[in-house]
């Protein structure tokens, strides 16, 4: 079964999404390098933000309410690729 690893969000300013995510939903705040990611029990939201791009680094979405997404595939790689072009989505590598 494929699951919802993670999902990427970019702020602008960490003090306020900070205190959103922690106050507001109850995310825990989790250090990574100059910047953080929330996370809520097993969930977690990567951020980007002033300073932090990430890694590895998506294109942006364009579109407005567009997001990173990160499933998991629980077969190796060359079957997941196999299923996406059987179902019409064209892979980008």
């Amino acid at each position: 079964m494929t699951s919802l690893d993670h999902c990427v969000i970019a702020v602008s300013d960490w003090e306020r999404s900070n205190d959103f995510y922690a106050t507001v939903l109850g995310a825990e705040l989790v250090r990574v390098g100059a910047g953080y990611a929330y996370r809520f029990g097993a969930n977690q939201l990567n951020v980007h933000g002033p300073g932090v791009a990430g890694e590895p680094n998506a294109t942006p979405p364009v579109t407005p309410g567009g997001a990173d997404l990160c499933f998991v595939w629980p077969a190796p790689i060359e079957d997941a690729v196999a299923h996406l072009e059987r179902v019409g989505v064209e892979v980008e590598l």
